[in-house]
């Protein structure tokens, strides 16, 4: 079994390795880990946001692309348990016009 803080190899995007860490953290204090499915599943969630992250702050796509993006990233955090679903769609919004949930997620890890 792997360490859930030394994510596989399919994380590649910037951000994308802290929200990892976070979803598997919150998961083991619950008692409801379950690998390697939550591994996968959090990966999945974790390069979402991302993803959302990449496009909004450099202005990739449409706006309505980049709403998808945002909603899509919430409807994981809110299946990986993360969020509450009754906040799938209702989030605050950072100074720069960015969903702060998904930001918080994104965060550097504090150093260990």
């Amino acid at each position: 079994m792997s360490d859930p803080k030394l994510p596989t190899s399919g994380i590649q995007w910037p951000g994308a390795v802290p929200a990892f860490n976070r979803i598997i953290t919150l998961l083991q204090r619950r008692g409801i880990c379950e690998p390697p499915i939550d591994y996968m599943l959090a990966e999945q969630a974790a390069i979402n946001c991302a993803l959302y992250l990449l496009l909004a702050k450099k202005h990739l796509a449409r706006p309505d692309a980049i709403e998808r993006a945002r909603l899509t990233a919430r409807t994981w955090l809110v299946n990986m348990l993360y969020i509450a679903q009754e906040r799938e769609r209702i989030a605050a919004v950072t100074s720069d016009g960015l969903d702060a949930d998904i930001v918080a997620i994104c965060e550097p890890l504090p150093d260990a």
